[in-house]
């Protein structure tokens, strides 16, 4: 695996990516221009990620260098990075109370989280 492979436009492309996929589908959910987007989609193609078909591209789950990455995304321990890719999944989700404070401020307000034992 090349490093320069290893970028946020790659990390969004991973997340965000379905089993069949479109490049435009995961550039307007990754709010990436169609190029760039097209760009690393090509490279994670000649990597074996992905594998072209007539309209779309299809993830190679089983690939190693997609293992790689993913591992990398999930030993991540940043906070910020897990709030910020959650609009990627897909997912309708409604912060509340700490949560939502958090969010808005981007990180800079933090409330101590109790643990009630």
């Amino acid at each position: 695996m090349e490093i320069g492979l290893l970028n946020p436009h790659v990390i969004k492309i991973l997340t965000s990516a379905r089993k069949e996929d479109t490049i435009i589908g995961i550039s307007k959910r990754i709010n990436l221009s169609y190029g760039w987007t097209n760009k690393w989609v090509n490279e994670l193609i000649k990597e074996g990620v992905f594998k072209e078909k007539w309209r779309g591209i299809i993830l190679q789950e089983d690939n190693k260098t997609y293992q790689k990455i993913l591992k990398f995304i999930k030993d991540i321990k940043d906070v910020r990075f897990y709030y910020s890719v959650l609009n990627l999944f897909g997912i309708e989700y409604c912060f509340t109370k700490t949560d939502a404070v958090y969010v808005w401020t981007e990180g800079r307000y933090n409330i101590a989280r109790m643990v009630f034992l």
